[in-house]
């Protein structure tokens, strides 16, 4: 049986307005995409490529981001977001 690890968790810091880049390392092998869940506020808007995903807020805050890969998360991370 094999037992999926637990999600990193770190804090990401970024500005109002600007991507803010967060490189998804262990979804390398990832082929299909389609599998791919980014669990956002609304206030917050993402991007992907390859394997690095660019978040862009709209509202100065702290949020709680989660990506998930076919129905299993791969990293929770607080994204905190300044003027």
């Amino acid at each position: 049986m094999t037992v999926a690890s637990a999600p990193v968790v770190q804090t990401v810091s970024g500005t109002v307005g600007t991507s803010i880049k967060v490189e998804l390392s262990e979804l390398d092998p990832a082929s299909d995409w389609s599998l791919l869940t980014v669990d956002v506020d609304p206030a917050v808007t993402y991007s992907r490529r390859t394997n690095s995903l660019y978040f862009k807020a709209s509202v100065a805050g702290d949020y709680q981001i989660i990506i998930g890969y076919d129905g299993s998360p791969v990293r929770s991370f607080k994204l905190q977001v300044t003027n």
